[in-house]
């Protein structure tokens, strides 16, 4: 789209931006179809969206290297413009319990959610399947700390 005035295009701020701690690229995105890639860097695709296919719903596109924060430090943070519900997917119950993980979820008021997971190919234990956690956040900042897995990174749709 393009202005009306001065003709210069359009670009609307997405209601949630991203940046990770490490530098590497992070996208808040449209919720992707089955068979597109889960990370910037790898080549995993989803083949099942659980229950994130609805509408407004958003993706968070990743880097799966990011997988080696530590669950004690801040890999991603969001910045929310307006009141969201975000979900965290993680890879499988092992992912979901790996060493300080389940201590950041309780402390950061996250709780179980009744959404299906999606399926992710990946190596080496893939299909992948795993919980999903849910909170409501007000808008500002949201801190999603560190997975601290060799599975790979949880997937985050908000």
């Amino acid at each position: 789209a393009r202005c009306p005035l001065c003709r210069a295009p359009i670009e609307a701020r997405m209601p949630v931006e991203a940046r990770a701690a490490s530098g590497r690229p992070i996208e808040t995105v449209g919720v992707p179809e089955e068979g597109a890639r889960c990370h910037f860097d790898r080549a995993y695709t989803f083949t099942s969206l659980g229950d994130f296919r609805r509408p407004r719903m958003l993706y968070l596109l990743t880097c799966n290297e990011d997988r080696k924060t530590p669950s004690s430090s801040v890999m991603w943070t969001l910045e929310a413009q307006v009141p969201v519900t975000v979900y965290l997917n993680f890879r499988s119950s092992t992912h979901a319990s790996a060493a300080g993980v389940p201590q950041w979820l309780r402390q950061g008021g996250w709780r179980p959610s009744a959404l299906r997971s999606t399926v992710s190919t990946g190596i080496p234990n893939g299909p992948y399947s795993g919980p999903v956690f849910e909170k409501e956040c007000e808008p500002g900042s949201v801190a999603l700390y560190g997975s601290n897995c060799w599975e790979g990174t949880y997937f985050v749709f908000v």
